[in-house]
């Protein structure tokens, strides 16, 4: 990890890979205003425990490539933040927080690999 690279990965991604519930305190589509929740996982197994659950994504480059959440309802870095403080942990950020955790996940902004750069310019 020294050098920025996971042992067995060839980039390091900083999480990501995993599934989670979205929504652990409150549910998330009425903090995103979505009329129809997705089910996530659940509309794949049909297994109960995977309701509102997905793939987490990786937050190397999250600051450079919005929409957020798996249905692009946050439209912004900041706005994103705010509502997983709000429905993961059950906090309201202040306007503060909200830039410091912002300006930290921009920090993991690296180089694009000429592939990914094509896909976020269109």
């Amino acid at each position: 990890m020294r050098e920025g690279k996971g042992a067995v990965s060839t980039e390091w991604t900083v999480v990501g890979g995993m599934f989670r519930k979205f929504g652990v305190v409150e549910d998330y589509w009425t903090a995103t205003g979505r009329q129809q929740p997705d089910k996530g996982r659940f509309d794949v197994t049909h297994d109960p425990r995977d309701t509102y659950v997905f793939k987490v994504p990786s937050l190397r480059n999250v600051a450079i490539a919005p929409p957020y959440f798996h249905d692009g309802s946050a439209r912004s870095l900041p706005e994103a933040v705010r509502i997983m403080a709000k429905v993961q942990l059950g906090r309201a950020l202040s306007d503060q927080d909200t830039a410091d955790i912002a300006a930290f996940l921009g920090s993991l902004t690296g180089k694009l690999p000429p592939w990914r750069a094509l896909l976020i310019a269109q």
